[in-house]
């Protein structure tokens, strides 16, 4: 598992945890409007990478 966080470190945790718990690789922008939508499909096991 790949995980690259890049950002708000208030996010990290949230991030970090999530990810662990669906395994998905994730190069993830941790900006508010972002976090909301990453939870959202994280729970569904997609692939999902963020670029801003």
């Amino acid at each position: 598992m790949n995980i690259i966080l890049i950002g708000d470190s208030g996010h990290a945790s949230v991030i970090a945890d999530n990810v662990v718990s669906c395994g998905n690789r994730v190069v993830a922008k941790l900006d508010d409007k972002y976090t909301g939508l990453f939870l959202k499909n994280c729970w569904f096991g997609r692939f999902l990478k963020y670029i801003h």
